[in-house]
């Protein structure tokens, strides 16, 4: 399957409609298989930006040339597109005096209920997806201004609408608010189906974070503040050496395929650096606790990694894998995500046995 057959795939799988005109519904799954095709697409980074808001949108199956005909020029404040009767392509109205790449990170105050459940970053876009126990979701996105693009429903209500002193744009429906603002040297954007009023009180939550800032949203902050104890691990097929330091301990794990399995105390965690290359993370479950997904592609294979709490410390499986292909030919990452899952939980297992 090629990568724009598994685009429309994941756009068609996803989609609830019938003859009365309802609105598309997207699973809390289908987009987190948006996030991961959009990341592998990453290295082109122009397609991206036309690709990602083709499958958010779910205007028509054939978007993108009701762009072609009948276009005019929209312009709003921070903003600039072309319209037709269908859709809005905007884009920034001034990416050239603004940062290339993201050399600041932001954050909204999350709502209440919600929790992280899987994020896409690199040096263009950060965007992170959070749900709430009804399946409802909230998406927070922050775009370098030369390369953001996103497609508005026209056949909705649009407006121009300030978000504090920044001009914005918003988009709403019976199920979508949609919501983008420039606030000099990047665009924010919300998408999330909560009521417009509680969309914009999270807007005007905005605020500046750190890079460690990650970490204390993928784990709490109850965990021990020293190693005291380096678990080691016994994997059938992998010859094991332990390596421990002052704030974390590293085994690598020799076989097969080779892997690195890491344990972090508090300080070694907040340490943990997400700025070093870009990034997909999707929650998981491993022997039915909370853990994270991770992967970053390397060229020719890619890293992925495991997360998870035990015992009060961060564990880390990481491994390299390269492409593996199903009986078509076509690389299957769910294939792929099953090699790293399991050898983490056979290193739960482990742990939980080390423990006693």
């Amino acid at each position: 399957m090629t990568e724009r057959e598994e685009l429309e795939q994941l756009f068609l799988e996803k989609i609830t409609q019938d003859c009365d005109g309802e609105e598309h519904a997207f699973s809390p799954e289908y987009r987190r298989n948006r996030q991961r095709t959009l990341n592998s697409l990453r290295k082109n980074a122009k397609p991206l930006r036309r690709l990602r808001p083709f499958l958010i949108i779910a205007a028509s199956a054939a978007l993108t040339l009701s762009i072609v005909a009948a276009s005019k020029v929209f312009h709003a404040p921070g903003f600039t597109g072309l319209r037709s009767d269908d859709v809005t392509k905007m884009f920034s109205a001034d990416p050239g005096n603004s940062p290339d790449t993201l050399e600041k990170l932001y954050a909204v105050d999350i709502p209440d209920g919600f929790s992280l459940q899987n994020a896409v970053s690199d040096s263009y876009l950060v965007d992170m997806m959070f749900t709430d126990a009804s399946g409802a979701a909230f998406d927070f996105s922050q775009e370098t201004k030369s390369l953001y693009c996103y497609y508005f429903s026209t056949e909705n209500e649009f407006e121009r609408f300030n978000v504090g002193e920044y001009p914005g744009v918003i988009s709403c429906s019976d199920s979508m608010t949609i919501l983008a603002w420039d606030i000099g040297d990047y665009i924010m954007q919300i998408d999330s189906d909560l009521p417009k009023d509680d969309v914009l009180r999270v807007a005007q939550s905005l605020h500046e974070i750190t890079e460690n800032d990650w970490n204390s949203m993928m784990f709490t902050d109850r965990l021990k503040t020293e190693i005291s104890r380096a678990y080691a691990v016994d994997i059938d097929g992998y010859a094991a050496e332990l390596t421990a330091g002052e704030h974390s301990a590293a085994t690598r794990l020799s076989g097969r395929d080779s892997a690195m399995l890491r344990q972090y105390d508090s300080a070694g965690w907040q340490a943990w650096d997400f700025s070093e290359s870009g990034f997909v993370i999707s929650a998981v479950k491993l022997h039915g606790e909370p853990a994270w997904l991770m992967y970053n592609n390397a060229g020719s294979y890619t890293v992925y990694s495991v997360l998870w709490e035990f015992d009060g410390y961060v564990f880390e499986t990481t491994m390299n894998i390269e492409p593996i292909r199903n009986k078509k030919g076509a690389i299957d990452m769910n294939l792929q995500e099953n090699v790293i899952l399991s050898l983490a939980g056979k290193i739960c297992g482990c742990l939980e046995m080390e423990k006693g």
